[in-house]
């Protein structure tokens, strides 16, 4: 059960940058500078230019077409939270809840997602048990999930597919030497499809995205919240 009560103001952090080693590096500097037991619960919000995001205990050799990367100049980073390897480009959106440990929820954060972004457009967006997010029909994953959790302080962070070029996607995620490397590091779960919201609503974009979850975190504030 998460039970998520009215705190003090949250506040709302648009990032200007589009460059993944800043906006990585604001997440980190929010999370070990910002009390939010004092100040407030935080949403960040951004977007990068092409990039392949790695988790915290992930082999870039296994995880990453690297060749391909370099050509394309698309930039390889490595986050603190765990999880999977995501491909960032401009058409993604990237959300940050900071929350105290105690409050930290992803179901509940992936529900007042898809249901702004459902409410906004004409996509049905469905959060699934391993704190993904899929497109309806064809349960394509278009959303996926990480936490970092420390001193009593945790943020649950995730990646928004609005307008994809799969191809690059799925080039930039598939390792050439992947089946040639013994590693107890951890390896990304292949979804079985994945998917991007203007594939089903032509009109779905970044700033309407953004917009949409804005408003909702913003009504989200003003509630008393509990999630079974």
């Amino acid at each position: 059960m998460c039970t998520i009560s009215r705190g003090k103001l949250a506040k709302v952090l648009k990032s200007t940058s589009n460059c993944i080693f800043e906006n990585l590096a604001f997440e980190e500097h929010i999370f070990r500078s910002h009390n939010v037991e004092k100040n407030g619960e935080v949403l960040l919000i951004w977007s990068n230019r092409p990039a392949v995001v790695i988790g915290r205990h992930q082999n870039p050799w296994v995880e990453v077409n690297i060749p391909f990367a370099h050509e394309r100049n698309i930039e390889i980073v490595r986050r603190h939270s765990g999880g999977g390897t995501v491909y960032h480009d401009l058409g993604n959106l990237n959300i940050s809840l900071l929350t105290t440990h105690a409050q930290h929820c992803r179901p509940k954060n992936l529900k007042f997602i898809s249901d702004a972004l459902n409410n906004r457009f004409s996509v049905n967006i469905v959060p699934n048990k391993r704190d993904d997010m899929e497109l309806q029909p064809g349960t394509r994953k278009c959303s996926g999930t990480a936490a970092r959790i420390a001193r009593g302080q945790a943020y649950h962070h995730l990646t928004l597919l609005i307008d994809a070029d799969l191809s690059i996607l799925s080039k930039s995620l598939k390792s050439p030497w992947r089946d040639q490397i013994e590693s107890n590091a951890t390896r990304s779960v292949r979804a079985s499809a994945v998917g991007f919201l203007k594939q089903d609503d032509q009109k779905a974009n970044v700033d309407e995205s953004k917009a949409a979850i804005l408003e909702a975190y913003r009504l989200d504030k003003l509630h008393i919240f509990v999630l079974l």
